[in-house]
C-alpha cells in the first residue's frame, strides 16, 4: 500500500510539473527509423524532492527523485526499460534501470556521491536519450548493503529441497559494508509458483 501511495504521489507530481512546464525538464525526440511509422519517441526527465518540488541539488544523505515520462507516437509507453547513467562520480545510482508503469513513468532515486560539484544524469531507451544536470552539496558515500537468503534443514545444512516431510527454516542475513545488521525488521513472502 505504501509503495502504491509513493508511486501515485510521484506520478501526480510529474504530471503537475509537465502540465505547468516547470521543473528541470529536458526532452529528446527521435523517430524509430522505420519509414512506414510515424512513431516519435519522447523522453521527459524531471528531478524532484519527496514533496514534488522541482530540484537540481542533492544535499547530503537526502536523495532526489528522478522521473522519466516515455511516450511513443503521442501515447504513453508502459513496461519499457529505461536505462540510467551518470557521467562522473558526483552522484550515485543504486538502481540503473527501471520499467515504465501504466502511465509511462519510470522513477528512481539519485543519491549524493562522494564528491561535491555538478554532474549529469542520462536516461535512455533504445537509441533515444535525454540528460539533466544536477549538483551535489555535502557529499556522502552510500554503504553497500547485501541480503543473503538461505533455507536451512533440520540438520542445520543449507538446502533447496522443501516438502511437507522435510520442512526448512528460512534465514536472512543483512549486512552493511560486510558487517551483519541487527534489529532490522524483515518480511518473508512465498510465491505461488
Amino acid at each position: 500500500m505504501r509503495q502504491w501511495l509513493y508511486s501515485s504521489f510521484i506520478l501526480l507530481s510529474c504530471l503537475m510539473l509537465l502540465a505547468c512546464g516547470a521543473g528541470n525538464e529536458l526532452t529528446t525526440t527521435e523517430t524509430d527509423g522505420d519509414s512506414d511509422s510515424d512513431a516519435t519517441i519522447v523522453l521527459s526527465v524531471s528531478l524532484s524532492d519527496d514533496s514534488g518540488n522541482s530540484v537540481t541539488n542533492i544535499d547530503g544523505a537526502d536523495p532526489i527523485n528522478v522521473s522519466v515520462l516515455l511516450t511513443s507516437g503521442g501515447n504513453v509507453s508502459a513496461n519499457s526499460k529505461i536505462e540510467f547513467s551518470l557521467n562522473d562520480s558526483v552522484g550515485q545510482l543504486l538502481v540503473t534501470s527501471a520499467l515504465t508503469n501504466d502511465q509511462g513513468i519510470a522513477t528512481i532515486k539519485l543519491f549524493a556521491g562522494n564528491n561535491e560539484g555538478a554532474g549529469t544524469l542520462t536516461a535512455s531507451v533504445d537509441t533515444v536519450s535525454s540528460s539533466v544536470d544536477f549538483s551535489v552539496s555535502n557529499p556522502v558515500m552510500i554503504s553497500p548493503i547485501a541480503l543473503n537468503l538461505s533455507l536451512i534443514d533440520s540438520a542445520q545444512n543449507v538446502t533447496l529441497n522443501v516438502s511437507s516431510a522435510s520442512p526448512v527454516t528460512a534465514q536472512a542475513l543483512l549486512t552493511q559494508n560486510g558487517v551483519p545488521s541487527a534489529g532490522v525488521k524483515g518480511k518473508f513472502l512465498l510465491s505461488d509458483d
